[in-house]
């Protein structure tokens, strides 16, 4: 009888180790065994092993989950990570760890025959910063205002503070300074103005003789500062009794 053609197949082994038992180099030491196997190996006379990958190993994690890790030259599908979630940013195009192991007995794959994950660009954010500066008036110029504006006004915009973070625009809304009785005034920088309730609440520098307001006596303790004469409501202005 001619002799049956040999057949190779591929067999997925899951060997599940209590945590208890194993050293903390144990990973170390498996991979050091399974590089060490010599091929071809005689498993019975009509089974020959030719070759042995470590491919994945998972851990408990923080959560009491699981993280499924890949070897070297090996990673997740795409699809496996969006389902099960990376467990760290990708930042190459393949996916090599994920936050649980597949019930249906998947393993990492090679990466050669992984199709590389699609990369998106975050959107930039653009968001608000306001800074409050506390400066003695012991150890200011009597300029120093002056001094500040002309600063602002000349920070050269866009300025790279962090890769991922731009500043695009500088602005100096509101100063303020002791006045005779010991208070403080807060004067708005020009097209800047407080509301009109925060002018009433604090009370105006001098009488508004304008539909807006541009000085109160106190600087508001929830944070507030001048806001954009664009966004502010004109006052109401009252007509003297006749």
């Amino acid at each position: 009888m001619p002799r049956k053609k040999p057949v190779k197949f591929i067999i997925d082994l899951n060997l599940l180790f209590p945590r208890s038992s194993l050293p903390p180099n144990f990973i170390d030491l498996f991979r050091g065994y399974v590089r060490n196997v010599s091929f071809p190996q005689n498993i019975t006379e009509s089974l020959i092993l030719e070759d042995l990958n470590f491919t994945t190993w998972c851990y408990p994690n923080s959560t009491g989950g699981l993280q499924c890790q890949c070897e070297d030259q090996f990673a997740w599908s795409c699809d496996k990570c969006g389902l099960y979630g990376a467990c760290s940013n990708v930042t190459s195009q393949t996916c090599e760890c994920i936050k649980g192991l597949p019930p249906g007995g998947e393993f990492c794959e090679p990466i050669t025959s992984i199709s590389s994950c699609p990369t998106t660009t975050p959107a930039p954010m653009d968001f608000d910063i306001v800074l409050e500066l506390h400066i003695p008036t012991s150890s200011v110029a009597p300029d120093f205002s002056d001094v500040l504006r002309h600063i602002v006004r000349n920070v050269s915009l866009n300025q790279i503070i962090t890769e991922s973070l731009t500043l695009k625009n500088l602005t100096f809304t509101t100063w303020c300074y002791p006045n005779s009785t010991g208070g403080q005034q807060c004067q708005c920088e020009d097209q800047f103005a407080w509301s009109c309730d925060k002018c009433e609440v604090y009370g105006a520098c001098s009488d508004v003789i304008s539909p807006i307001c541009g000085c109160i006596k106190g600087l508001p303790s929830t944070g507030e500062f001048c806001k954009l004469i664009t966004n502010v409501a004109s006052c109401p202005t009252t007509t003297p009794g006749m």
